[in-house]
This record gives structure tokens, sequence and C-alpha cells, in this order.
């Protein structure tokens, strides 16, 4: 397995939680009547020196119910992806764990499935970062 590949723990992680938010989200809005907006506008801070920002606003809009049909498909869709990115996890994850040396797994799991830094992990198993690096390579390649 790659680096590359490995380095989508994190990342994966972090899109199925988005991806549970947007489902449970299309969850609430199937049985209530209106619609979400969102938009953004423009902000100062309160106190001198005043800098200029971005805030994002969201609110409910009443009006017609939700489609129904589109909110299911929707779902279906994120579900799907949620599904898809489990999958590629778990595969990361056996790989990981497949591997026979001790030092490697720990290796791995500190990189790519902690986000660690090198020299994080240097500290860790105390060693230094070069060897840290060339072992992270070695196990990669």
């Amino acid at each position: 397995m790659d680096a590359q590949r490995l380095k989508q723990y994190i990342s994966l992680q972090r899109e199925i939680k988005q991806l549970e938010r947007q489902i449970g989200k299309l969850r609430a809005a199937k049985g209530r009547p209106g619609r979400v907006v969102a938009d953004s506008v423009q902000a100062s801070s309160p106190a001198w020196p005043y800098t200029e920002h971005t805030l994002r606003i969201r609110g409910w809009v009443p009006g017609g119910m939700v489609d129904k049909e589109q909110i299911e498909t929707l779902e279906a869709q994120l579900r799907e992806s949620k599904r898809r990115c489990q999958r590629e996890l778990w595969g990361i994850s056996r790989y990981i764990e497949s591997r026979p040396d001790s030092e490697e797994r720990q290796l791995l799991r500190m990189r790519y499935v902690e986000g660690l830094s090198l020299k994080e992990i240097g500290e860790e198993m105390h060693v230094d970062l070069s060897v840290v690096g060339k072992k992270l390579k070695k196990i990669t390649s």
C-alpha cells in the first residue's frame, strides 16, 4: 500500500462525519414544512481594529413541503458514499494490522491514523527524526 492511500485515513474519517451530519439534516428536513437557506454576510470585529470577516448564516424559511422523494434519493447517495469511505478506511486498517512487525504497525498508526508529525513520532519512539522518515519510506515503497 502506498503512502498516498495511507494518507487518506484521517480525511476519510472526517468525510464520514460530514456525511453523517448531512444525512441527519436531511432526515430532519423530511417532515418539516419549508426549506433551509444559507448566505454569507460581511461583518467586522466589535472592537478595534475592526477587522472585516465573512459570516455564514443559515435559517429556515417556512413554505411548502420539502420533496421527500428528492431527499430520500440524496440520502441514499450520501449513505452509499459513506459506505464507500468506510470500506476504504477498513482496508487501510486491515493493511496496517496485517503488518508482521510491531514497530511498522506503530509507525503506520502514529503517522496515518493519529496524524502525528515525524518529529512527534520520533519523540514517542525515542528515535531520531531521520530514522522515522527512512523507516516510513521503506514501509510504504
